[in-house]
């Protein structure tokens, strides 16, 4: 008899039937929330990039395709993802060669005309653009140059010109080349901070700075030969354009002169002209017509609505490089050289050498070693690319990261042939990496070796003593403490610090040695961390041949088998992304990784704005070397200061 109130026991747990859960739908419902917003996101940045894209420009007859040789020349472009909100200003050193190439061939390019003006461009760089102005005038079409403010450089750029103008009160440098360095030893002295400074051998000189008051005699040795081949570089390219002897031009730069009458009474420029002057004179030579005394020259240009003849100015056409490259004429160009049977890669190694990708969104100014291991690993297995160039402009920097991409090198070099074509400055670790490709070819005017390795170490015990700063340690070995930068600086440290750079600088004679196929004693004494210039370099067998980028380009096309007069296509690394990618990677990629984009250097550039762009530039580099010191790696193949010969 069932018992009243009675509940009979529930039925084991496997028994029981589960309640049916609902807990992804709210997690379903945030995401297709997020994906909302996402493609709306996506939608709205694609709709702003086509608001500001242009339609590609028509170049009309008789137009001047205009150089604007003012500012930075950089061998890689910044990847500003704000880029989608201003217009490109600047062309890479690439792309002003591209447009003078394309505009040799251009029927509607009937000349060039630059204005040259604080050029911040290297003496291998404005050397090759010269070259370029050369090959564009030898189908009988005129270059013209204006010259405003300036120095040797850009002078240096502008002596290409069939003619040169500058205004009556402008003001040129023209005075020889020098290096001029700052020495803190007495002011860190001051502050308490003494550095101890690890250098092997006797030219690797760049960390004087921070040990001595001037320069050592080696070093000394050493930069005065690179002012007189620079000299002797200008002097000649001075002689040949302006139809002067060598001794008039090395005679002139040795007494100084800085006045456009001087400039014009020694032959040095054509004519003394206002802009807007030098304006009308290239309408009347490109257009052929004579100018009436107001500067308007009046022609028919078709007819109007009821029939009759109208008139309007004849204005001068030119066009801007960075407009050129969107023209139909210059996209047409690259269409045809889509068409080449045989590709060659370029990966453009522009900047300090670091172990890691600095994320940087305004200065190109690093060859990371994990990006760069990467473009040649994929350019090895590429079966469509033939050779590779190796464009390097580096100082050098950290010593793993330079060994890191020597090591990539030979797996490229045991698929398909890799040259280094050497740029402004190839020096330290810019070297290390070079001399693990097969051929290497630089410029006259290159700055390159520097084998050798530097530790620049700090001690700050003398500065926290001046400030009554105590310092004490509790350790369980006595070698717990060593290379404490808070401490006295002892012979120990000493020791540690010199075998260190002992054992890296061996590793750095030995890869030369087996990429030059040269002796060991050889290298050793060709090394001592010497700066040589491209020529004799190549005289000394640390380079194979002295030229430049399209020497590079005809030398790969004759080790493919390729003919001189058959086009190549030219692929480049990094590859150059465009506003939008950049601009998702800053919103999304980094977030959804948990990585923070790193914007020192770009803050540091901010601050260093109104600074002299050498000093910009050294700053920037010597950020990079400390990020590479903080981490943990004392020895360095770099050069600490960057070398600008003003």
């Amino acid at each position: 008899m069932e018992q009243k109130g009675y509940q009979p026991p529930p039925p084991p747990a496997y028994m029981q039937q589960r309640r049916s859960s609902r807990w992804w739908i709210p997690i379903l419902i945030i995401g297709i929330i997020i994906a909302v917003i996402l493609i709306v996101l996506v939608g709205g940045i694609a709709l702003t990039i086509s608001a500001f894209e242009k339609s590609p420009v028509i170049v009309r007859s008789n137009t001047i395709l205009w150089l604007d040789a003012r500012g930075i020349v950089r061998e890689r472009a910044p990847e500003s993802p704000l880029a989608i909100f201003s217009e490109p200003v600047a062309p890479t050193h690439f792309e002003i060669l591209q447009a003078i190439r394309v505009a040799k061939e251009d029927p509607n390019i009937a000349a060039i005309a630059f204005e040259a003006s604080q050029l911040r461009a290297g003496w291998v760089k404005t050397s090759e653009i010269i070259a370029a102005l050369d090959s564009f005038r030898a189908v009988g079409k005129p270059v013209y140059a204006f010259l405003e403010f300036g120095n040797e450089r850009d002078y240096y750029l502008a002596s290409v010109a069939d003619s040169i103008f500058m205004p009556a009160h402008g003001i040129l440098e023209w005075n020889g080349f020098a290096i001029v360095s700052l020495f803190f030893k007495k002011a860190l002295s001051k502050l308490g901070v003494q550095f101890h400074v690890e250098a092997l051998e006797e030219y690797k000189s760049a960390g004087e700075s921070f040990s001595r008051t001037n320069f050592s005699p080696a070093a000394r040795e050493e930069y005065a030969a690179v002012l007189q081949a620079i000299e002797d570089r200008f002097v000649a390219t001075v002689s040949r354009y302006r139809h002067l002897p060598p001794d008039t031009i090395r005679a002139l730069l040795h007494s100084g002169i800085y006045s456009p009458t001087e400039f014009r009474r020694y032959g040095l420029v054509d004519s003394l002209m206002t802009y807007s002057q030098f304006v009308d004179f290239l309408r009347k030579r490109v257009i052929g017509d004579t100018l009436e005394a107001e500067g308007v020259v009046k022609v028919n240009v078709g007819v109007s609505v009821n029939g009759s003849k109208i008139e309007i100015r004849n204005k001068l056409r030119k066009i801007s490089v960075m407009k050129y490259l969107s023209s139909t004429s210059f996209l047409e160009a690259k269409e045809r050289m889509k068409s080449a049977r045989k590709t060659i890669a370029v990966i453009v190694a522009s900047g300090s050498i670091v172990p890691k990708s600095q994320k940087e969104l305004r200065e190109p100014s690093v060859i990371a070693e994990r990006d760069y291991v990467e473009y040649l690993e994929r350019v090895a297995r590429d079966t469509t690319i033939a050779g590779v160039l190796l464009r390097i402009d580096s100082p050098g920097g950290s010593a793993s990261a330079s060994d890191g991409i020597w090591s990539a090198i030979q797996k490229v070099r045991a698929r398909k042939p890799i040259y280094a074509v050497l740029s402004d400055l190839a020096a330290s670790g810019g070297y290390y990496i070079a001399s693990g490709c097969d051929t290497i070819i630089a410029h006259p005017l290159t700055l390159t070796g520097s084998i050798g390795v530097i530790i620049i170490y700090p001690s700050l015990a003398q500065m926290f003593q001046k400030l009554g700063i105590t310092v004490d340690s509790i350790a369980t070995s006595p070698t717990a403490v060593d290379l404490n930068t808070v401490l006295p600086f002892k012979e120990r440290d000493k020791q540690i610090l010199h075998r260190l750079a002992t054992e890296s600088y061996q590793t750095f004679l030995q890869r030369v040695a087996s990429g030059r196929r040269l002796p060991l004693d050889t290298v050793r004494a060709l090394a001592k961390g010497r700066v040589w210039t491209g020529d004799t370099a190549v005289t000394l067998g640390l380079a194979d041949v002295t030229g430049n980028f399209d020497t590079a380009v005809r030398l790969m096309k004759a080790r493919l088998g390729i003919p001189d007069s058959e086009q190549v296509r030219l692929r480049f690394y990094p590859r150059h992304k465009d506003p939008l990618e950049r601009l998702l990677e800053l919103f999304f990629q980094d977030w959804l990784a948990g990585v923070s984009v790193r914007s020192e250097p770009a803050m540091l550039s901010e601050w260093l704005a109104f600074a002299p762009p050498a000093l910009r530039t050294s700053m920037l580099h010597l950020w990079h070397l400390f990020q590479c010191a903080s981490s943990g790696e004392y020895v360095l193949t770099a050069q600490p200061w960057i070398v600008d010969v003003q």
